[in-house]
């Protein structure tokens, strides 16, 4: 595949500012490097450290310090950042993160894993990237929000990077590791693609999707990743440094957000492998959202605990050595930093809807088995446009266990659940995935069949024999240990998964459940109609009911299938009758028949009308203002609060007017600069508007029968005070 450099000559060289001048990667870290700055913990200049920051905002012009200042009280950071963090001359404020730290001995750590219960391992699968998809590869398509992997190099221009730099132009080159930027090697592509699936597991619990296609425009909801080198393809840095890479501080959805963008990745700081890229990638976005740094008492970043396939380390501090890396709130001993990292990354990417059943058996997955005994999942490596959605899923937060059902005859149960580690484009010393593993296999009656969770690995094992009949599969994400020690939480045990293995092949169940009958119908409201069902059994478990609207107004509708055999049915018209029938169905689909029919009608509208039209017109030198006050009142003559009275003027003037009621079931109306000569107008009210209520115009009444103030209730005539 070629690569794409702008041919132009090179940008005209402007001097660069002493402000961005190189500096040492590995600055000192403060006294008291666990103290926190910012959005909870005011801050002055004087109050910081003698650090990089602290100089930064002593030598910019009074706006921009100000300006700074402000950002840096939006979100927290701890002292020890002061040495990371840099302020631009217009008050931007961004992190230069220094070069990786030398790698731990090997010795402790290792990827494959035997199974438990019986001999063998569980190995990565290496499949390369097919070359017309490595710039084509999409983890959440039609996501609201999105992440640009950009490493097929870019043209930048009108940035911040620009207005640092001094260049008004910069040609950014592609990823490389052989040095030939015109074209990309399969070596290359499978190493863009390696280097996207791991970005994509960091977020893949959230709505967004993580890309290698350029978007078609950038904007608040689209982040912008650049891995390149410093330099573009003439020489002219984009920035000057001895560090892995450099982004903006929490300016993810600002209006300017593509004026802070690209967050940049060096591969002459970080490397060329797609494992420091992407762990750099997601540090670097993580900025852009906000995050600062987990560090200790003694380290600005903390490298991690633990060894082997549960060795740890946060993505925000140096996740380049562990095999398990993952968001941190500083649970660890040392901590110099408790934000929390799911909060603030969630507030701005969200979470989509969960995409499995948590708790209710009924509403379990069905796994797919085929060939009658093979359950099997395909990975991102395999199937990146995830055209087969079967037997995997997402955890997408501590609390989040997913469901499965499969109906199994006698034999063995042989199921291994498995992060995103399973398959890979090229091969990597460190996994890149997020989530540790618990399994749970249940019975029908809820009762606990099998499970596992091993201590020394984050994938696990379903391996036993069990009766022909119906069973569950719960996945959740754990934590190994504890975090004060050398192991983490279940905190952000969270992303994807992938179930593969064999089930004893079932007798076909081709029992139905018991018919329901409907056994109440009520109306709740003039819009609303509730039900309940008698409770249908099924030889083999749970059963699902759907209730069937046969006849009757606006709203008549079906519900969808549900494990409650209660339903209320909304939206409907006031005052009127329908009729509804109810069936059941069994986890293999077995449908029973409906039932007879019962019926009920919805209450009818309660009505409103106008209890009260006054004069409280004011006057001043030059004109005068009709003003109409208006209570509004039930038909026990209550006030009704929110509801919207219209009307009319005449006699005199025109227009038309409305107001809202309040909780006192009262609002006025009126009419301004009518010329004094102008001795008084009318004023007629035209409907009231309410959800779920009538307007009743011949209710209308007014309590004053004289005077000023004295009315049908429908119309005043107002009179100039």
């Amino acid at each position: 595949m070629t690569a794409q450099l702008n041919p132009s000559g090179r940008a005209l060289s402007l001097a660069l500012m002493l402000f961005f001048a190189p500096f040492a990667s590995a600055e000192s870290i403060p006294n008291n490097p666990g103290r926190m700055y910012g959005k909870t913990v005011p801050f002055t200049i004087q109050d910081l450290p003698a650090s990089r920051l602290r100089a930064d905002l002593e030598n910019i012009p009074s706006q921009a310090q100000k300006n700074a200042l402000q950002r840096l009280h939006e979100i927290t950071f701890p002292a020890a950042d002061t040495a990371f963090l840099r302020v631009d001359p217009e008050g931007g404020v961004f992190y230069e993160d220094p070069l990786p730290p030398a790698a731990p001995p090997q010795s402790t750590k290792f990827k494959n894993q035997e199974i438990s219960g019986g001999g063998g391992t569980i190995e990565e699968t290496v499949s390369p990237v097919i070359s017309d998809k490595a710039f084509k590869l999409h983890s959440k398509p039609g996501a609201s929000r999105v992440v640009y992997v950009n490493m097929a190099g870019a043209t930048v221009t009108g940035t911040i990077w620009n207005r640092n730099s001094g260049f008004s132009t910069l040609y950014m080159l592609p990823y490389s590791i052989d040095s030939d930027y015109t074209t990309f090697t399969q070596t290359e592509l499978d190493s863009i693609a390696e280097t996207w699936k791991r970005i994509a597991e960091d977020f893949a619990p959230f709505d967004v999707d993580v890309t290698t296609e350029k978007p078609a425009s950038f904007g608040p909801s689209v982040g912008h990743i650049l891995v390149t080198r410093k330099a573009d393809q003439y020489g002219n840095s984009i920035y000057n440094c001895s560090c892995g890479g450099v982004a903006y501080l929490n300016v993810w959805g600002a209006s300017n957000y593509p004026y802070y963008q690209p967050a940049l990745v060096f591969t002459d700081g970080v490397g060329t492998g797609p494992h420091n890229i992407s762990e750099a990638a997601s540090h670097e976005m993580g900025h852009n959202l906000s995050l600062s740094h987990d560090g200790t008492s003694s380290s600005g970043y903390y490298s991690g605990q633990g060894s082997g396939n549960v060795d740890w380390a946060p993505i925000m501090g140096v996740g380049y050595y562990g095999q398990v890396t993952q968001w941190s709130k500083g649970e660890y001993s040392g901590a110099n930093n408790t934000q929390d990292d799911l909060a603030l990354i969630s507030s701005r990417l969200n979470y989509p809807p969960d995409d499995h059943e948590n708790i209710n058996y009924a509403n379990a997955t069905p796994l797919k088995v085929t060939d009658f005994i093979n359950v099997y999942s395909t990975t991102p490596v395999l199937d990146p446009d995830n055209v087969n959605p079967d037997n995997k899923g997402v955890i997408e937060n501590r609390n989040d266990v997913d469901l499965f059902f499969v109906d199994a005859g006698t034999g063995t149960v042989d199921l291994t659940v498995t992060p995103v580690w399973l398959d890979v484009f090229t091969t990597q010393s460190y996994r890149g995935a997020n989530p540790d593993i618990k399994a749970t296999l249940y019975d029908a009656a809820g009762n606990i069949v099998a499970q596992h969770d091993p201590v020394t690995d984050t994938y696990a094992r379903i391996n036993t024999s069990v009766d022909a009949g119906a069973y569950f599969l719960a996945i959740e994400g754990v934590g190994v240990g504890d975090p004060l020690v050398a192991g983490y939480s279940d905190y952000a045990s969270i992303g994807q998964y992938f179930i593969n293995g064999t089930v004893p092949a079932s007798i076909p169940d081709t029992v139905y459940p018991t018919s329901p009958a409907m056994a109440s119908i009520v109306a709740a409201s003039s819009t609303s109609i509730a039900m309940t069902s008698t409770i249908a059994t099924d030889d083999r478990g749970s059963v699902q009911y759907q209730f069937h609207c046969v006849s009757g107004g606006t709203g008549c509708a079906d519900s969808g299938w549900q494990a409650s055999t209660s339903y209320t049915a909304t939206g409907l018209a006031p005052g009127t009758s329908y009729a509804f029938q109810v069936r059941a169905r069994d986890l293999a689909g077995n449908t029973t028949g409906y039932s007879a029919s019962v019926t009920a009608s919805t209450l009818a509208s309660p009505v409103v009308h106008i209890g009260d039209l006054d004069n409280a017109s004011t006057k001043t030198s030059k004109n005068w203002t009709a003003v109409v006050p208006i209570q509004v009142h039930d038909a026990a003559h209550s006030p009704v609060s929110g509801a919207v009275v219209n009307g009319t003027w005449s006699t005199g003037t025109t227009g038309t007017g409305s107001c809202t009621t309040s909780g006192t079931g009262q609002c006025s109306i009126s009419k301004a600069n009518l010329k004094t000569t102008l001795s008084s107008v009318k004023f007629t009210v035209t409907g009231i508007s309410k959800s779920g209520n009538t307007y009743a115009a011949t209710s209308n009444h007014d309590p004053d029968s004289s005077g000023k103030d004295a009315s049908t209730g429908t119309v005043i005539t107002v009179v100039k005070p």
